[in-house]
């Protein structure tokens, strides 16, 4: 009886600080009568503006005045949708969002779709829906170094990612994983409708409609990139290797997913077809404990080894390897750990993306040089990389680092470096291996595990912009 009263006692000091979150929308688009505006609330597509420094490096919202900073501007927009079925909440917020394209008649678009993982939703204060705004700032300030004119839009797809605050959260992993089988999985048997799917469809058909330059980046990271492999990995099955159509990329990032779905894409029926590159990239840290260590510990009872591990981590699995140095020196001045300035420069507009003749690519990526940091008082901000297929031979590794270039990214033989080079779906989906140099916070809290939720990096910024805009493979 003592057992049970202090059992009861210790669970009752446990949640009492903790809060539950309701199955429902933040963002109503209509009115509480039921009746949708015309004119778009605010509270469906916001006007936003902030304020990212010279370096490309930080970020604030809303804007501010500092020095060494430039305004960004952008439009965002929320889809939220029931974790019971899967369905949208309000049709209306899509209305919106498609008004929102069609009234856009001077410049392209680029669209970038966000899918939040496992302890978010999309009410406002949540910290992935605030920093969704970081994310969008950097993709403004990305397109203006590259001179490109889209303009773009945010679209944050909110759902039920946790049920209660709080320690006890933990609790609600096996649930909230389930509830994004059904946000990505749902629809209407009758019509075999998928929900989110037809709702990604149905803008993407109307962005290539107002303007087939615009572009289309749809994202999710951990339980969201689940979310997103459940909604479109049945195209992939069917062979539709770009679900979203042309103009579209699919990133999943420390997807909190098995390898079993993705199984059908590695096999040989797959293979029939060749990309120069990809439609669709699951990158995994190889240094991110939720996915490495978290989600084999929660399914570590399961009797199939392809459950047990996520997709990025399946050794036998990966396809790519991707690493990122900082150049901590002065370029100009060839005092740099990247290598000499001379070749680094022969980089800097490469389309590394496309690995040919060669299974590796250099780049270099610049977003303020010394020249011009010294002329506003700032650091260099440079970076060089590497991005190479797998399998990677000792032979390889060698060669690699006989050219000086980026050695500290250069790493040693790959796993079954005597393997056979695999192409899932035909290699049109890359499963790249990654570290923190790529996806990290620099100043992450306890809780914040920056080797998981750092998908807004500057760098995975450009990279992505660089495979969208650079390589016209499947525009």
């Amino acid at each position: 009886m003592n057992r049970i009263f202090w059992v009861a006692v210790i669970f009752s000091i446990l949640i009492s600080g903790c809060s539950t979150f309701q199955n429902q929308p933040y963002h109503p688009a209509c009115d509480n009568d039921g009746l949708c505006k015309n004119d778009p609330p605010e509270a469906a597509i916001q006007r936003k503006s902030c304020s990212i420094s010279l370096r490309g490096d930080d970020v604030y919202c809303p804007a501010q005045s500092k020095k060494g900073f430039v305004p960004v501007k952008f439009s965002r927009a929320v889809l939220e949708y029931d974790d019971n079925d899967g369905h949208l909440f309000h049709e209306h917020q899509k209305s919106l969002v498609l008004q929102e394209i069609k009234q856009e008649t001077q410049n392209p678009l680029l669209l970038i779709v966000y899918v939040h993982g496992w302890h978010h939703n999309a009410k406002p204060g949540d910290g992935n829906y605030e920093k969704f705004d970081n994310m969008l700032g950097r993709y403004v300030d990305g397109l203006r170094r590259m001179g490109m004119p889209h303009r773009v839009v945010g679209i944050y797809v909110g759902w039920r990612g946790e049920l209660f605050s709080g320690p006890l959260s933990i609790l609600s992993y096996w649930g909230r994983q389930d509830a994004a089988d059904r946000v990505g999985w749902g629809g209407d048997e009758a019509t075999g409708k998928r929900f989110l799917f037809h709702d990604l469809e149905d803008i993407a058909n109307a962005m290539r409609d107002n303007n087939p330059d615009s572009r289309l980046l749809v994202s999710g990271h951990s339980f969201g990139a689940r979310v997103l492999s459940r909604a479109l990995l049945p195209e992939m099955h069917q062979k539709h290797y770009q679900p979203l159509g042309p103009g579209s990329l699919v990133v999943t990032f420390n997807a909190a997913i098995g390898a079993e779905p993705f199984l059908p894409l590695y096999s040989s029926s797959q293979g029939d077809e060749k990309s120069k590159s990809p439609t669709w990239l699951n990158i995994t840290s190889k240094d991110d404990g939720a996915t490495s260590f978290i989600y084999p510990t929660a399914h570590l009872l399961l009797s199939n080894s392809n459950l047990k591990k996520t997709i990025g981590h399946d050794e036998d699995l990966i396809t790519h390897r991707l690493g990122v140095n900082y150049c901590d020196g002065y370029v100009i001045s060839n005092t740099t750990n990247c290598g000499p300035y001379e070749l680094l420069k022969k980089f800097e507009n490469v389309d590394f993306w496309r690995l040919e003749p060669n299974p590796f690519s250099f780049f270099y990526l610049s977003f303020i040089n010394e020249e011009t940091a010294k002329g506003s008082g700032l650091w260099a901000n440079d970076y060089c990389g590497l991005l190479i297929e797998y399998p990677v031979k000792d032979s390889l590794v060698r060669e690699l680092r006989r050219t000086g270039i980026c050695p500290n990214v250069i790493e040693s033989e790959s796993p079954h470096a005597t393997r056979t080079r695999i192409t899932p779906a035909g290699g049109y989906m890359w499963n790249i291996a990654t570290d923190k140099s790529v996806i990290d916070l620099e100043n992450g809290g306890f809780w914040e595990f920056g080797t998981h939720n750092a998908y807004v990096q500057t760098n995975v910024t450009a990279l992505l912009l660089n495979l969208m805009f650079k390589n016209n493979t499947e525009k």
